[in-house]
């Protein structure tokens, strides 16, 4: 595509979760496809390419906890070849957002994907956040290795009767198969809350979301400053 009397070529990779399959695949764009920057979306696909690559830029978008994550030094200055958007929301926004909806909830149920970095950081905010506010929190956990719908819904289940609402944050598998946990919301007749806007085209009740496009858009201009521009990444805030 033409854009700024610059032509881009995009090649897309996608390895479904395959981790050691995205690794191979991020070399082979830098090695044999020779492209002049990496783009990601998340924090399970930023970490690997923020590893592996060092020779090239990386443009990252949709991670909520850059920082936290390991992925830039700061948001302020990223440092090395690495700059994006972020899509971190205020958890303290959040539980509120759910209390002006639904005030009288005691308990909150959170469905995670364990040992994402993204996912947990988000989770342990997200209680301290409801606790100061009185409420008791609940969670229950899928794996990296979630593959279906199913899945989610399982572990939805396992705290669904004990919690007045079930709450999904930005989180990889919850953001692919968050409609299992929406079903058995629905089933108990129980809100949901979500961190990711297109949940709620699956049937979550409230969202104090992010406009992915915007944010994607956001790091598009990042990539033109440095093709164009040549801007180091490093310099570029977050």
């Amino acid at each position: 595509e033409e854009q700024d009397d610059i032509t881009v070529e995009f090649k897309f990779f996608d390895a479904y979760g395959d981790l050691e399959a995205y690794k191979l695949g991020l070399k082979k764009l830098v090695e044999v496809d020779k492209v002049d920057l990496i783009f990601t979306t998340g924090t399970r696909s930023t970490q690997p390419a923020v590893e592996i690559i060092k020779e090239i830029p990386v443009v990252f978008t949709a991670v909520a906890e850059p920082v936290k994550a390991g992925i830039v030094q700061s948001a302020e200055n990223p440092g090395a070849n690495v700059t994006g958007t972020h899509c971190g929301i205020p958890t303290n926004s959040q539980v509120r957002a759910i209390l002006k909806v639904v005030p009288d909830i005691k308990a909150i149920g959170i469905v995670y994907t364990s040992k994402e970095e993204n996912a947990e950081f988000q989770a342990a905010d997200f209680i301290e956040a409801a606790e100061a506010l009185g409420l008791k929190v609940l969670v229950s956990t899928v794996s990296l290795e979630t593959k279906t719908q199913a899945e989610v819904e399982e572990a939805a289940r396992k705290i669904v009767d004990s919690v007045d609402v079930l709450v999904a944050l930005q989180d990889t598998s919850l953001s692919r198969y968050g409609r299992g946990m929406i079903s058995v919301a629905e089933e108990k007749k129980k809100p949901t809350y979500v961190s990711l806007e297109q949940l709620l085209s699956e049937g979550a009740m409230i969202s104090l979301g992010i406009d992915f496009a915007a944010i994607g858009a956001m790091a598009g201009g990042q990539a033109l400053l440095i093709l164009k521009q040549k801007v180091y990444p490093g310099n570029i805030p977050i």
